[in-house]
């Protein structure tokens, strides 16, 4: 697992990927999909550019991982909550709980 790094052109946090989405995401819902450039999230995660080009080489690469980590959390949160009772229907409410904490972050 990477340390902080002090240098620009690595990320600055042990889990670069999240790292890197957690800013990518900030600046795609301040500023819009559209508005963001790759210049602009590699400057957030004090990346040079082309190392973050490295790690995808393009923008809608960068919004599908975003999307594929979502998913990750979300049918993480649900998978569990639904373990959690064998009764249907307190499974369902347990599931629907869940799958709105993670969109609201709170998980």
């Amino acid at each position: 697992m990477k340390k902080h790094a002090s240098k620009k052109g690595e990320a600055k946090e042990p889990a670069d990927r999240l790292f890197i989405l957690n800013r990518a995401s900030k600046l795609f819902r301040e500023q819009g999909f559209e508005r963001t450039t790759v210049k602009q999230v590699a400057e957030a995660c004090e990346m040079f550019p082309g190392s973050l080009h490295y790690r995808y080489n393009t923008k809608e690469a960068l919004l599908v991982d975003l999307m594929k980590l979502a998913i990750e959390q979300i049918s993480s949160a649900v998978l569990e909550a639904c373990a959690s009772s064998t009764e249907p229907t307190e499974q369902l409410r347990a599931c629907i709980n869940a799958h709105l904490r993670v969109l609201n972050g709170d998980r």
